[in-house]
């Protein structure tokens, strides 16, 4: 039996369009982490704005769940997923690592340095996250992480500059509400 080549593109794109729609289902499983922590800092900067100090410690409460919720997320992910191996555990306990190493790299960073204002600290907190976001994004392929990290980035600098009074509710809108519009957008339209 020969195929044509009619036959062979179609199996050819047919082959294609299930890898695609497999690693956009992939890619999927980061939503639930964004929309997390896209609510995380909509409400720990929003707490920021409205009680200034106060603000820091309602803020750092979420973060706490946050953290929870992710670790959560990832070993119930880990579980779920439709295809297990040995390099999903792995890439797993490697993500944790890579996140608990970034957190005391930002606290070490801001210990020695000692940024001149809450208003640097906090842009610099957020724009090493969001290195973070285009760094995760780029290691597990999925480029919409990498393009949020991009994109709050840009938006955490122009609020630094433009609106230094408002920048706490400025990130909460341009900052949690980026992560939260992304893992929303993609929780529903990439499964």
């Amino acid at each position: 039996m020969s195929l044509s080549n009619e036959d062979a593109a179609a199996s050819l794109a047919a082959v294609e369009e299930v890898r695609a729609r497999c690693r956009r289902s992939a890619a999927a499983g980061g939503a639930p982490f964004l929309i997390v922590w896209g609510g995380v800092w909509i409400v720990g900067y929003s707490a920021l704005y409205l009680f200034g100090r106060l603000g820091g410690w309602v803020f750092l409460g979420f973060n706490a769940v946050g953290i929870v919720a992710s670790v959560y997320l990832g070993v119930t992910w880990g579980r779920r997923a439709p295809v297990q191996s040995p390099l999903d555990r792995k890439l797993l306990w490697r993500i944790a690592v890579f996140w608990a190493s970034l957190f005391a790299f930002i606290w070490l960073s801001l210990w020695v340095m000692g940024p001149s204002s809450a208003l640097r600290a906090s842009a610099y907190v957020s724009i090493a996250i969001m290195f973070a976001y285009i760094v995760l994004g780029l290691w597990i392929d999925a480029v919409y992480i990498t393009w949020v990290g991009v994109g709050v980035i840009v938006m955490t600098v122009l609020g630094m500059h433009a609106v230094p009074r408002h920048f706490n509710l400025w990130m909460a809108v341009f900052g949690g509400g980026a992560m939260l519009g992304t893992g929303l957008y993609v929780h529903r339209y990439w499964r």
